[in-house]
């Protein structure tokens, strides 16, 4: 998962039905495979919590905020004690809260039919809810799901290749493909019928179903392939046998394989595919001959020819089939008995990494694809800049984190994070130098170019702890050169410490530029109890900015 693209459910919802197509594939593709289907209440009922939470985000909060991981939250913070009827939760609270607000919100409503149950039986539908989410507790899936960086949409404007990689072993995370592949047809389906020209996409789009049994089951899948060609989709189910398909659409099975034009089978031992595919075949006509003959006094002796109708292909007969052949049915033909395509000799195949290993995409040695939220603090204090500033920026070189050059029209400026036009002012601008200083544009803040543009706004803060003190970072780019200078800057900072800086600038600074030859520390050799340096004596941080 570290290595994926960002996949968020709620960036798909545009209305309430796609809050409860989404909520009901979750517990369809959750309930594990045996259970009791007689008494639904628990499944309804966790299915009125969860819509009830869902709805909250979707309408309640920022858009950055609608997550898996913020149900969640809401989830713990729901509380039930049997032995106090009147005890109220946070959750309950905010509801109340809510429905004070809007009376008539559709998250108090599915809140309320939840809130019908005893004591002990909301404290058993609690537990079964949060268990079933319990997947995003992990780290990785909350990163996974906690912003989208995928766009379905765009997948049918533009050539695009989506690759969805599972575990082979482990269905613990099946139902967020399932999920995914839900909200693929309907965005898809609703792009064309609303926005897209002649309601058709731009680029067919194809879904290449591998190992189809190992996804989940999509809802209404054998709806969305009856009718999704005139949308310019189309799909291909690759499935080991038939009594996957049987195991998953138990109802439907049949609906799904009469809308598929073709079916290709490659070989098997599955008793149910091999009876399918002999029926698929059909019959043909033989000749039997029969003859008899008695012997005796009055012997005879007579032949019978006789028509009869006998499979095409018995099932022993097709699973007895050499491996090189295979079968294929296509709508309005006879079935084709032919050889397997030798991949090998495709003109193409010199490309595959099967023919070369240098072709092969080592998605593991290239840049993880990772959107983190940015620290509060990212840049240097106010004090560290001004300090720093006693040593002349040399533009030659690379500029450090905190400084970022711009050109426009032939203009070369400098934006410094984190410092503002008052602070340049404490460090002493005379008059002889404002124009130059119209040449230095300050901000308060700024993203630099190592970080993932636009990460501090993807960074959710609902119902977060309160923050803390970020670290201190040190850049993984910096040069031998770069290292040097920072730690001759916290000798500097030790100095400047000494001779009374302060970071909130309380008292102004009344720095004397009359002085020809300022003061520099000799940092080489320092003694114990070095000269203390005067600010009036320091260097014009700002000469060579500009």
């Amino acid at each position: 998962m570290q290595y994926s693209n960002h996949y968020n459910p709620f960036n798909y919802i545009r209305d309430d039905e796609g809050v409860l197509m989404m909520i009901n594939c979750l517990i369809k593709n959750t309930t594990p495979e045996g259970a009791s289907k007689g008494d639904p209440f628990w499944e309804k009922s966790e299915t009125a919590l969860l819509l009830a939470i869902c709805f909250y985000l979707q309408y309640e909060v920022r858009k950055e905020d609608r997550n898996f991981a913020n149900v969640m939250k809401l989830l713990l913070l729901a509380e039930v004690k049997e032995d106090q009827e009147d005890f109220k939760s946070t959750l309950d609270i905010m509801f109340e809260q809510l429905e004070k607000k809007n009376p008539n919100h559709i998250a108090v409503r599915y809140y309320k039919i939840f809130k019908m149950g005893a004591g002990k039986t909301l404290k058993s539908i609690l537990i079964s809810c949060t268990v079933r989410l319990g997947v995003f507790n992990l780290i990785p899936v909350k990163e996974l799901t906690n912003i989208d960086t995928i766009d379905l949409k765009t997948i049918g404007d533009k050539k695009t290749a989506l690759f969805v990689v599972i575990p082979a072993a482990d269905d613990t995370f099946n139902f967020l493909v399932s999920m995914m592949y839900s909200q693929l047809f309907e965005t898809l389906y609703f792009h064309a019928e609303n926005e897209a020209e002649g309601k058709r996409l731009k680029y067919h789009v194809r879904f290449m179903l591998d190992e189809f049994a190992n996804i989940g089951t999509i809802p209404n899948f054998e709806k969305k392939l009856a009718t999704m060609r005139k949308y310019e989709i189309s799909c291909s189910i690759i499935l080991q046998n038939l009594a996957q398909l049987k195991t998953m659409y138990k109802d439907a099975w049949e609906s799904i394989t009469g809308n598929c034009d073709s079916f290709l089978f490659l070989g098997g031992q599955e008793q149910t595919t091999l009876e399918y595919v002999s029926k698929k075949l059909g019959k043909e006509s033989i000749i039997v001959k029969g003859s008899s003959n008695s012997k005796g006094r009055s012997g005879s002796y007579s032949q019978s020819y006789n028509v009869k109708g006998r499979d095409l292909m018995t099932p022993d007969e097709i699973s007895r089939m050499d491996n090189k052949n295979c079968i294929l049915f296509i709508r309005g033909l006879f079935p084709f008995f032919s050889e397997k395509y030798d991949y090998p000799k495709h003109k193409n195949y010199k490309y595959t990494g099967d023919a070369d290993k240098k072709q092969n995409y080592e998605y593991r040695s290239v840049e993880k694809f990772e959107v983190k939220a940015a620290p509060k603090n990212k840049t240097k204090s106010k004090t560290t800049l001004i300090k720093a500033g006693q040593k002349k920026i040399n533009l030659n070189k690379s500029l450090p984190s905190g400084v970022r050059e711009k050109t426009k029209n032939n203009l070369t400026t400098f934006e410094i994070s984190g410092v503002t036009p008052e602070h340049v002012k404490a460090m002493g601008v005379t008059e002889n130098e404002k124009e130059t200083m119209e040449n230095i544009n300050l901000v308060s803040s700024f993203t630099t170019d190592y970080e993932f543009k636009g990460s501090e706004e993807y960074s959710s803060s609902f119902l977060d702890d309160e923050p803390t003190e970020p670290e201190k970072e040190t850049a993984l780019d910096m040069s031998k050169e770069e290292v040097l200078e920072e730690k001759e800057n916290e000798v500097k900072e030790e100095l400047s410490e000494e001779a009374s800086f302060t970071d909130e600038f309380d008292v102004p600074l009344e720095p004397d530029f009359e002085e020809e030859e300022p003061l520099q520390p000799d940092f080489e050799s320092m003694m114990p109890e070095p000269e203390e340096p005067s600010f009036d004596e320091m260097a014009d941080p700002t000469e060579d900015m500009y």
